[in-house]
């Protein structure tokens, strides 16, 4: 177990991947089948230094402050308690499993309307957080990686 600021599901895909192909070269008695690598991590670091990255990322900045403007800050959820006077941002979760038809049926209706499983789950929650609430501005944060140099407001 790691901390994602050390390692993110898209990098230990990457990690298994090419230590499967190294280790399946060295079986073989051959070297690395592993190209060069085209980026190093002092290219990364340059670019963050770019000027046109800190202006890439003021647009969007400013794309999302006009756009989540008046959001609500709070979700209005049902509860069987009051809120905290203190509210502390701890959460919790449950777990539970789906048997083999749903999910057979989830994946069905994924090729069918050509989308993610995530897709259709957070669709599913803003629904269901929809149906609790009445309220239609929901703001759902999804943590993402892997999104150098991309602008969200063109």
């Amino acid at each position: 177990m790691m901390h994602h600021i050390i390692c993110d599901g898209l990098s230990m895909n990457i990690l298994w991947r090419e230590l499967g192909t190294v280790y399946e070269a060295f079986l073989g008695g051959q070297p690395s089948a592993l190209p060069p690598l085209q980026v190093q991590y002092g290219d990364y670091a340059t670019w963050q230094r770019q000027p046109l990255q800190q202006t890439c990322f003021e647009a969007d900045l400013s794309f999302w402050r006009e756009n989540l403007r008046g959001a609500p800050p709070v979700l209005e959820l049902p509860a069987d308690r009051p809120r905290p006077s203190v509210i502390s941002h701890r959460g919790n979760k449950r777990e539970f499993r789906f048997d083999s038809t749903l999910a057979q049926d989830l994946r069905q209706l994924c090729r069918q309307e050509r989308t993610s499983l995530f897709t259709i789950f957070a669709a599913a929650l803003n629904t269901l957080l929809y149906r609790y609430t009445g309220q239609d501005d929901i703001l759902i944060g999804i943590p993402i990686a892997d999104l150098t140099g991309l602008s969200f407001n063109r």
